[in-house]
C-alpha cells in the first residue's frame, strides 16, 4: 500500500525540516533550480537504510517505488535538502564581510572540525568555490543524515541488535527521526541555555510541518474526492503536527 502515487505525495512533508534549519529561501531555490549534488553521488539508494533488502521482495518493493512515483518525489525531497544545506552552509563562506565569513567558518568547525581534521580548510575551499568534491558530498551525506534515517548508523540501538526484531521497527524509523530532530535541536540546545534558539527551532518547525502536511493532507483528498471544508482545517491541522509524531486519530 506504500506504493502508489498518492503515498508518494507524502514525501513533499520532509521539506519542512529543510525549511526550518536550511532556510526557506535555499529549500525552495533549490527544490526548483539546478541540484548540484545528487543522491547518486552520495550512494544513496533507498528512501531509508530499512528499506535496504538484498531478496527479491525488496526488489520487487524498488521496482514498485520507481512505477509509482514514489522514487522520484523522494529523490526530490533529498536532493533539495542536501542542496539546501550547501546553498546556507556556503553563502556565509562567500560573504564579502570578513566578519560575516569568519563566523561560517567557525560554525563550520564547530560542528564538523573534529569530523574532517587536517581537510577542514580543503573543505571550506571546496565550499566557497562550489567545488563537488569527496569532502563536499560527505558534508552533504552528513546534512541529509540530520534529518533522514539514510544508513543504519541513523538506526536506533535497539534496531541494530534486534535481528529478527527489526520488523517491529518498520515504517517508524522515520518517524523516530521526528523525535531525534527534536531532541538535538530543540531539548539539547534549551539544557545548554540557549533557550532563545530553542524556542526558535520549536516555533518554526512545528508552523512548517504543520503547513507542509497538512497542504499534502488537502491536496489528497481533492485527488479522492473527499469534502475540503474550511471549518475543519484547524483540526487537520493539529493532526497533521501530531501525526509526525506517531499520534493520529
Amino acid at each position: 500500500t506504500i506504493a502508489n502515487p498518492l503515498t508518494a505525495i507524502i514525501q513533499l512533508g520532509d521539506l519542512a525540516q529543510s525549511a526550518t534549519f536550511n532556510g526557506l529561501r535555499n529549500t525552495i531555490g533549490s527544490l526548483f533550480g539546478a541540484k548540484n549534488m545528487k543522491i547518486v553521488d552520495l550512494g544513496v539508494q533507498q528512501a531509508s537504510s530499512e528499506m535496504i533488502n538484498p531478496r527479491k521482495t525488496g526488489r520487487i518493493l524498488t521496482q514498485l517505488f520507481k512505477y509509482s512515483g514514489f522514487s522520484r518525489l523522494d529523490q526530490l525531497a533529498k536532493e533539495t535538502t542536501i542542496n539546501a544545506a550547501l546553498r546556507k552552509l556556503s553563502s556565509g563562506l562567500n560573504s564579502s564581510n570578513q566578519a560575516v565569513r569568519n563566523k561560517a567558518v567557525e560554525k563550520l568547525r564547530s560542528k564538523y572540525g573534529k569530523v574532517y581534521g587536517d581537510e577542514f580548510d580543503s573543505l571550506v575551499d571546496d565550499l566557497t568555490n562550489g567545488v563537488k568534491s569527496e569532502n563536499t558530498k560527505l558534508l552533504a551525506f552528513h546534512e541529509l543524515s540530520d534529518f533522514q534515517p539514510i544508513s543504519l548508523s541513523e538506526m536506533p540501538e535497539g534496531y541494530l541488535n534486534a535481528r529478527n526484531g527489526r520488523l517491529l521497527y518498520m515504517l517508524k524509523s522515520f518517524m523516530l527521526k521526528q523525535y531525534d530532530i527534536v531532541r538535538r535541536n530543540i531539548v539539547n540546545e534549551w539544557q545548554q541555555g540557549n533557550k532563545k534558539l530553542a524556542a526558535r527551532n520549536m516555533a518554526v518547525l512545528a508552523s512548517y510541518l504543520t503547513a507542509t502536511n497538512l497542504g499534502v493532507q488537502t491536496v489528497r483528498d481533492m485527488i479522492y474526492g473527499r469534502e475540503v471544508r474550511a471549518e475543519d482545517i484547524p483540526s487537520k491541522a493539529m493532526w497533521s503536527l501530531l501525526g509526525v509524531y506517531g499520534a493520529n486519530q
